[in-house]
């Protein structure tokens, strides 16, 4: 049983490292800011959506400080069930060094 939830994990885990640069997209409009676009899907939830977001921060070396989210935002496109698609927009920055 172990062996089983094991493999699903690695499976799960594999499928989001194809996933990721194609539902998602990461932009760096100014210094310390992000805009981040993705595809929301049934197979990956909210924490899924932010651990990407964190990649994608630490791939560019941005926020090690941390991050903060400002504005979170559905777009839907598309007008039937079929063809509908809703993108998860996220706009933040990085959170400043504190000084002592």
């Amino acid at each position: 049983m172990r062996l089983l939830i094991l493999i699903g994990v690695f499976m799960i885990t594999g499928c989001a490292s194809i996933d990721r640069p194609n539902m998602s997209d990461f932009n760096i409009p100014e210094d310390n800011q992000f805009t981040y676009k993705v595809r929301d899907s049934l197979e990956y939830d909210e924490e899924n959506r932010l651990a990407w977001l964190g990649m994608f921060l630490e791939e560019n070396n941005m926020c090690s400080n941390g991050y903060v989210v400002d504005n979170r935002r559905e777009i839907k496109n598309g007008s039937s069930w079929i063809s509908k698609k809703v993108y998860i927009v996220y706009k933040g920055h990085c959170k400043e060094v504190e000084k002592n």
